[in-house]
């Protein structure tokens, strides 16, 4: 959710200003995507009132890139988390909490369909407290169950390792699908970017040499080897897909190495591969 929705939602009136002189005694500071760490001057500044609105259960979703985590590793559960701002990261005590069933939930966009309705619920929550005076004093994290993972970058990370079992390959191409660009690998030499895939049970198992092999396709579907049963592609998400039996998707180890070796970093304005 931007700021612009936030506020139109709520009929809020605001102003853009860069002086921080302007921050009346008694002003709130809610943060919503944010990219920086707050700092300790910035907290001192707004009294501790400073809030974050984070999409994720806390404290076992720490961090960015929630949902992609959170599909890749098949979770069920979920929240909508408005949190008091600390200098470590998603750490601070949990004001409001409004959980989020994932059953059925395939990518990242079905999750923000749910999630939308829970962040302006909670959002008109907080401002209601506020008017009202109300203490925000919230709930202390159990930091020992606490799990932090990194910002990824769908260019770098969303190469697909075809020696996974199946399950855990179409849930990473899921975790990279809607709304972004898709998974990648690479089939004679070429990029190839996935965005649709299913698991399919056949009865035929496979050798390890055989995961990857495109070993049957149909009118709509492409169906892959792979470890525990098949990964079946949706054939309009490919290019050629008629000249695809016997052929093999593969990852060179460069690009997996990559992936594991590296994080993204975001900047307002760009974002850094470490």
């Amino acid at each position: 959710m931007n700021f612009t929705s936030v506020t139109d939602y709520n009929n809020l009136v605001y102003k853009i200003s860069k002086d921080l002189k302007q921050i009346k005694k008694k002003s709130y500071c809610l943060l919503l995507n944010s990219l920086f760490i707050a700092k300790k001057d910035l907290i001192k500044l707004f009294k501790g009132r400073i809030y974050n609105m984070h999409t994720g259960l806390l404290p076992n979703q720490r961090g960015a890139a929630v949902q992609t985590w959170q599909i890749m590793s098949r979770l069920k559960k979920s929240a909508v988390t408005i949190h008091k701002v600390t200098t470590q990261i998603d750490e601070g005590n949990i004001i409001f909490e409004k959980k989020i069933n994932c059953e059925g939930v395939v990518n990242e966009k079905d999750f923000n369909k749910i999630a939308s309705k829970k962040e302006k619920f909670l959002l008109n929550k907080l401002f209601d407290n506020i008017k009202n005076n109300k203490k925000l004093i919230g709930k202390k994290q159990k930091s020992a169950y606490s799990i932090y993972m990194p910002r990824l970058n769908t260019l770098t990370h969303s190469f697909i390792n075809w020696s996974w079992h199946a399950k855990d390959i179409v849930s990473f191409i899921n975790a990279f699908s809607e709304p972004f660009q898709g998974a990648r690998t690479f089939i004679s030499k070429n990029l190839i970017v996935i965005k649709k895939a299913k698991i399919y049970k056949e009865k035929q198992s496979f050798h390890p040499f055989q995961f990857g092999i495109v070993y049957r396709v149909d009118k709509n579907y492409v169906y892959v080897a792979a470890k525990g049963c098949v990964v079946k592609i949706e054939k309009k998400s490919l290019k050629n897909s008629s000249n695809l039996i016997g052929k093999r998707f593969y990852t060179p180890i460069k690009f997996l190495e990559s992936a594991l070796q590296s994080r993204a970093v975001h900047f307002p304005k760009k974002i850094i591969i470490k």
